[in-house]
């Protein structure tokens, strides 16, 4: 594990010499539960995402997802015309 030849080493020295709190903060979001300190969206937000995702690259209407046959091949869960037209008006919004 501490072979110079993996980077390991090089890494531990980087995080001494630029963040001396590192083990603190590992520690930290390792009691959290959360060992890389991520925020990691909720699964509805992940469905709305995709969703989106999924009608404007493939430049689909907003009622493609109210397709019967698209809800049944889609693994997300269902969301309506209306509710997915909220979500990405609130996206252009918030990019904008």
């Amino acid at each position: 594990l501490y072979n110079s030849g993996n980077g390991f080493t090089n890494q531990v020295h980087h995080l001494l010499k630029r963040r001396p709190d590192y083990q603190e903060l590992a520690v930290a979001a390792f009691r959290k539960g959360n060992c890389f300190g991520l925020t990691v969206p909720d699964q509805r937000t992940s469905d709305v995402f995709r969703w989106i995702e999924w009608c404007v690259m493939d430049r689909m209407p907003v009622s493609f997802c109210e397709r019967p046959i698209v809800r049944r091949n889609a693994k997300m869960d269902p969301i309506s015309a209306a509710a997915l037209q909220k979500y990405i008006d609130l996206l252009y919004t918030y990019v904008r």
